[in-house]
């Protein structure tokens, strides 16, 4: 022990020390064995209850020394200072143990047949406290220069632990050239905790990962692997995704196989919840290095973008289509789903979806409505498509087109498209019942392949009566300036019953409103008990049957007949040739009125050319009379500037008194 010691940074001291005979070679038992550090400190490292030394009786015989092949020990406890994990490994993440210590170790490894270790605790010393313990057993043996390793290790603290076994091939000179065969299994292992202490970024990180590994390593290539595991509160670091906040679990059962022809990959079993409220997701995938198949089943799946992208980095090389993701920010229930993907030479070849998706919520973003509320069963696959939506208590918002969101008290439609030089032609149509009415739409859509958006979009409109504070959500604020539709807000007071149809028709929908004729947008009503009061201190027009156009950035109203102060118009006409125009936004109205004399004179008292002829207020009138009035009023600058008025009356078998003077003329 003496000269052991005078050789060593150590002081060992044993409390017995006997030789007996086993199987025909001499053992040496070693009881209490104390290993201490040789400085002033005297720290205790290692205390070992028992140990046997096995002496191989054959080399002993032919060169007279004492060859040990066998160790056991038997109840260890070794203390060992904690920057030894973070010394393992250098900041390159590579082994810090040089070859030639490899080597040696190795070949200090092929003088035993058996070395074993049983109910050993390793505490890792931190500021002279204990920062972690480990138990465990290990069991080395060797044959024919191959090892085999079997053991367990645990953490006394918790349930964490391992069990594993392997064979080892070792290549002395090339270790990298190591075959391994081997088969581990885990629970409850920390990798947050872990991480830092070995230097090691995890593919997976989770504070409970169990499971089962298999590999076979031949020449530092995989020729088969396999992991049964399950995560929880997990968090994925991979180059194609990561999360940023934790999955509550994840489960999956993968499987590789090299056998120097072909690559093949299964991942099974994936289940995901990636929220405690439910929800979870199965993946199959099966393939090798020219192809794959994915099959999925998704169930009770809530989605939500923001919170989504919270979680995960998505990398998304289409900006068309994160731009949309980003700004839509998509929410549904997915009820379902169920998918098959096949991929060839990187490249998804087919695919085949099912989904059943309920309140389904988007927010309006360049030319895509905004809706909640919205139901679709699709089916899908990379050739057409086809989907039932429907809605119930939804709201719609366009506000491109309209100004107010529209409440859709229910609604069904039908969805097909298909892909064709790498566009998608989708034709939809259905039917939503407001509030106010019912909407028949059908459109006709071409998107993608770097080209223009083409759209052919149809709608039946009927309503059955508007008011001033909903009939603005009808009317296309979107090809109005503001003044105008400041306008529309004060002169319609109501809207009857009406039936409309809306035609928007484009080969390239960016260059909406087409003031260069690129398209076509109309919109043509026919409303009945309409009230409209198109300038302040006018008389309201009440009961009014007409029809109205708008036409890109032109409104015509042709009104058949309608009622103002108790006379009779037929056959008036309202136009605004353009909705601003480079000379502002006139209104032109024609109108043609008939009535009895005194309800004529009584319509000019209510008007604001009263103050100009202050006579009239002094006459008595009765007869008849049919008008011809024209109006221009200034809509895009009602502040500075008036109405131009002018017009023509035929006066039949009339009278007018005179209250201020005697005069009275007949027969005018």
């Amino acid at each position: 022990i003496s000269k052991i010691n005078a050789s060593l940074p150590v002081n060992i001291t044993i409390d017995n020390f006997s030789i007996a005979w086993y199987h025909f070679s001499p053992v040496i038992s070693l009881n209490n064995v104390n290993v201490y550090k040789n400085d002033l400190s005297k720290q205790l490292i290692a205390k070992i209850h028992t140990a046997y030394i096995g002496i191989n009786l054959l080399t002993l015989i032919k060169t007279h020394q004492a060859i040990p092949d066998k160790l056991i020990v038997d109840q260890a406890n070794i203390r060992v200072p904690f920057s030894l994990l973070k010394n393992l490994r250098n900041d390159n993440h590579q082994a810090s143990i040089s070859p030639d210590k490899i080597k040696l170790l190795t070949q200090t490894l092929y003088s035993f047949d058996k070395l074993a270790f049983k109910k050993v605790q390793i505490n890792f010393i931190q500021a002279g406290q204990s920062a972690l313990t480990l138990t465990g057993d290990l069991l080395l043996t060797q044959k024919a220069k191959s090892f085999r390793l079997q053991g367990s290790i645990n953490n006394p603290n918790n349930d964490a632990g391992l069990n594993f076994i392997s064979n080892i091939m070792p290549n002395i000179e090339h270790y990298q050239d190591t075959n391994i065969k081997s088969y581990v299994e885990f629970n409850n292992i920390d990798t947050y905790r872990l991480a830092p202490y070995l230097k090691i970024n995890f593919p997976i990180n989770a504070n409970s990962l169990t499971g089962k590994t298999w590999l076979n390593l031949q020449q530092q290539k995989v020729i088969y692997g396999a992991a049964v595991v399950r995560a929880k509160n997990t968090r994925i670091n991979l180059n194609a995704i990561s999360t940023k906040k934790d999955i509550p679990f994840l489960a999956f059962t993968v499987l590789y196989k090299d056998d120097n022809k072909t690559k093949s990959l299964a991942l099974n079993n994936l289940t995901f919840s990636p929220n405690k409220k439910g929800g979870d997701l199965r993946i199959d995938l099966n393939g090798d290095t020219t192809s794959s198949n994915i099959s999925f089943i998704l169930n009770d799946f809530k989605f939500n973008t923001e919170n989504f992208l919270e979680k995960f980095n998505i990398h998304l090389n289409n900006k068309e289509t994160k731009n949309i993701l980003f700004n839509t920010k998509p929410q549904f229930d997915l009820n379902h789903a169920l998918g098959m993907i096949n991929i060839k030479n990187k490249q998804i070849s087919t695919y085949h979806l099912q989904l059943a998706l309920t309140h389904l919520t988007l927010h309006n973003y360049n030319k895509i409505p905004g809706l909640t509320n919205l139901a679709i069963n699709a089916n899908i696959n990379n050739h057409l498509g086809s989907a039932s939506i429907n809605l119930q208590s939804s709201a719609l918002s366009i506000p491109w087109l309209f100004r107010k969101t529209n409440i859709v008290k229910s609604g069904a439609g039908i969805i097909h498209w298909k892909l064709q030089n790498q566009r998608i032609e989708l034709k939809t149509s259905g039917k939503l019942i407001m509030p106010e009415g019912e909407i028949y739409p059908s459109m006709q859509l071409t998107v993608g392949g770097g080209q223009t958006v083409q759209m052919a979009l149809l709608a039946d409109v009927n309503t059955t009566g508007l008011t001033n504070k909903n009939v603005y959500a009808y009317l296309p604020v979107g090809i109005m300036p503001d003044e105008v539709a400041t306008w529309l807000d004060g002169a319609i007071q109501k809207v009857g019953s009406s039936k409309a149809k809306l035609i928007l028709r484009s080969d390239d929908m960016s260059t909406f409103p087409f003031d260069k004729n690129q398209g076509i947008f109309l919109i043509n009503a026919d409303t009945q008990h309409a009230q409209l009061h198109f300038y302040k201190n006018w008389p309201s027009v009440t009961d009014i049957s007409a029809n109205l156009i708008f036409r890109n950035r032109a409104m015509q109203i042709i009104v058949a007949q309608a009622k103002t102060a108790g006379i009779q118009i037929n056959n008036a006409k309202a136009i605004i040739p353009e909705m601003g125009g480079s000379h502002g936004t006139q209104l032109k109205i024609s109108a043609n009125g008939a009535g009895q004399l005194n309800q004529g004179l009584n319509y000019l008292i209510d008007s604001p050319i009263a103050n100009d002829i202050q006579m009239l207020k002094s006459i008595h009138a009765s007869g008849k009379f049919n008008a011809l009035v024209h109006l221009e009023i200034p809509i895009s600058d009602l502040d500075n500037q008036i109405p131009q008025v002018d017009g023509v009356a035929q006066i039949k078998d009339g009278r007018l008194e005179y209250m201020s003077q005697p005069l009275t003329l007949n027969h005018i």
